[in-house]
């Protein structure tokens, strides 16, 4: 009699066809797990929220980056603003950037997510880290776009009053001379004495050190530490966009400083990932307005009441 040997009990085979589908369902469940985060991140995790602060008056000073040092400041009042409780994040910014591109509107850069991201690139919507890789010119424009795309006024104008919408270095005549309406509702920078009066509490704390796990590379802004008013991430993952130029600090008492009028270079604040010397709450540097990398990203600021949030 001859001997049959059915091909289905193969110990080859069986074994291809248990890899197979345990491939089939690790796939599966990547996918499912993706699909969760996506969706968990969209629901509980909007960074579009704004943290009304009260205004009220605080000592501003000049801090050295790395050392800490603390030199003489001045009395400053600012007036009450809402900031938002996250930087911005690139799945916010590519939104934009589209709608933007599609309404009149030019970018020298167009952002990536994170240090490792790809410029241009569809953002990885469940991670939400910070768009970095962006300009001040590309952040005020972008700003525009973002108060148009909800019907606020712009803040951002050039000397006959129109809306900046081109941050290219073919348009550095009109950026040059750009005007700020400051009364406006639109989306905006913060000052610098907005940024350090929300980041150090209003006033509260002075110049703190920021306590964090040292990271190579900005991380989510929702996995930032909190302040007392709800900010994450005021120190130490992405250096912060503000409106003023560079210079030194005044010596009188100010209200709602903005800075010099003019300068060679934009303040960057709070600090960044990977360098421990530079997780001051105070930490301020002038960059030229064109320049990005991928450690500078921003927080936008709206001129809102009490009453506009509830």
């Amino acid at each position: 009699m001859s001997e049959h040997k059915s091909c289905f009990k193969s110990p080859d085979l069986l074994m291809t066809i248990k890899i197979s589908m345990f491939g089939i369902l690790a796939i599966l469940a990547i996918i499912l797990f993706v699909v969760k985060i996506n969706r968990q991140y969209d629901l509980n995790k909007n960074t579009d929220i704004f943290v009304y602060i009260e205004g009220g008056s605080f000592v501003q000073q000049d801090t050295d980056a790395v050392s800490g040092k603390v030199y003489a400041g001045f009395d400053h009042t600012i007036s009450s603003f809402s900031i938002a409780k996250y930087e911005t994040t690139y799945q916010l910014w590519h939104d934009v950037y589209r709608w933007a591109r599609k309404n009149g509107y030019f970018f020298s850069n167009p952002g990536k997510e994170g240090a490792w991201g790809k410029p241009g690139h569809l953002a990885v919507r469940y991670l939400g880290e910070p768009v970095t890789s962006v300009s001040f010119y590309d952040v005020v424009v972008w700003c525009n776009a973002y108060s148009q795309m909800k019907k606020l006024v712009p803040v951002y104008n050039n000397e006959n009053g129109n809306t900046i919408r081109d941050s290219r270095d073919s348009n550095m005549d009109e950026l040059a001379k750009m005007v700020v309406n400051m009364s406006a509702n639109g989306f905006r920078l913060p000052t610098e004495g907005e940024h350090r009066f929300a980041a150090t509490c209003r006033g509260k704390f002075g110049n703190p050190v920021v306590n964090q796990n040292m990271s190579y590379s900005p991380k989510s802004v929702a996995l930032t530490d909190a302040n007392e008013l709800g900010l994450c991430g005021m120190a130490g993952n992405v250096w912060e966009w503000c409106w003023d130029w560079d210079g030194s600090l005044p010596e009188n008492a100010q209200l709602d400083y903005h800075g010099p009028d003019t300068g060679t270079g934009k303040i960057i604040a709070g600090g960044r990932a990977f360098y421990s010397g530079m997780l001051f709450a105070g930490n301020r540097v002038g960059i030229m307005p064109d320049y990005y990398n991928s450690y500078i990203g921003f927080r936008l600021v709206k001129n809102l009441t009490d009453r506009d949030l509830k």
